[in-house]
């Protein structure tokens, strides 16, 4: 699961060297904001993957990924053992929202349900 000093797990969830995704490591991120947020949507995402409700891409982009955040934490972080676990909060609940499809569509609640959408704003 380590090499070089990078933690070759995708969104610091699924290790990319399993051939199902049948294992899930919750909790294992180094955020700039709160963890539990964080962990409760890894927790979602999990569930789904686990259940087959969503698929996680192929191994290529998995490595992709991992070895893109690792780059953007060197340039932008101080040296440390711990590059491949830090992430930015807001990007990072984003992405794992956007995943699992528990991200909101904004523009289609502005549309349906315009009451809700401004107590989401606001």
């Amino acid at each position: 699961m380590e090499e070089e000093g990078k933690i070759n797990l995708y969104k610091c969830t699924f290790p990319i060297n399993l051939k199902h995704a049948t294992v899930a490591v919750i909790g294992f991120v180094l955020p700039f904001g709160p963890g539990f947020p964080i962990g409760e949507l890894q927790c979602r995402w999990a569930a789904q993957v686990l259940t087959g409700k969503c698929s996680l891409p192929s191994k290529d982009k998995m490595i992709k990924d991992i070895n893109d955040r690792f780059m953007h934490n060197i340039t932008r972080y101080a040296p440390n053992e711990k590059m491949s676990i830090r992430v930015d909060y807001i990007k990072y609940c984003d992405d794992i929202a956007s995943q699992s499809g528990a991200k909101p569509n904004f523009l289609k609640l502005f549309l349906t349900d315009p009451k809700l959408f401004f107590h989401l704003i606001f």
